[in-house]
């Protein structure tokens, strides 16, 4: 009986810790693969133009033993906006301005909503300056006008939308210089909300 009583103990161990075994995965991935958003910006020079841009990163897993048991990021679809606000005054030049996304992947694949993946960032064009005019893109469905920026300090609010409900922003301060060598993105953020 005793023998008996051993065999089911041990039974029941192996079989407890095979269960453990088999939900860790899904358990790491629901608790450790959900979305990372975060935002960066940057600067590029292409076709006579410069422009400032914000890419969207959905960070990959770091931790090498999440990596081995399969969790990976889950992608998310993401939405971005941004206004545009003059320095020293806080007057808004841009309201509520669109982002046309485009996916580092696949520069065809553009979009006013797509799926951020991890690795290569989505990108989008905060104000790009040609020869001697500054302008902010709007990518409104509706036909409306991009806005010219004059030569100044300005503060881009960029929000991002991601996931079912989740808004994050951040305002990210920018110079406009009459020749576009001196446009740039400066050191400072404003105000971060992540």
């Amino acid at each position: 009986m005793e023998l008996l009583n051993f065999a089911i103990g041990v039974v029941a161990l192996v079989v407890a810790v095979v269960a453990v075994v088999i939900a860790t995965p899904p358990f790491a991935q629901m608790t450790h693969g959900r979305p990372k958003v975060r935002l960066a910006f940057d600067v590029s020079t292409e076709q006579g133009a410069k422009m400032l841009l914000c890419a969207i990163y959905n960070l990959p897993v770091n931790s090498r033993f999440l990596r081995k048991i399969g969790v990976t990021r889950t992608p998310t679809e993401v939405f971005a906006s941004f206004d545009i606000r003059e320095h020293g005054t806080n007057k808004i030049i841009a309201n509520s301005f669109r982002a046309r996304l485009t996916d580092g992947r696949n520069a065809d694949s553009r979009g006013l909503i797509l799926v951020a993946r991890p690795g290569p960032p989505l990108v989008f064009a905060v104000v790009e300056q040609r020869d001697r005019e500054a302008t902010a893109i709007n990518y409104e469905p509706i036909p409306c006008p991009n806005v010219m920026l004059l030569p100044g300090e300005y503060f881009a609010d960029v929000k991002v939308a991601w996931g079912e409900s989740t808004v994050n922003a951040i305002a990210q301060s920018f110079t406009v210089d009459a020749n576009k060598d001196g446009t740039h993105w400066t050191a400072r953020k404003i105000k971060e909300q992540w």
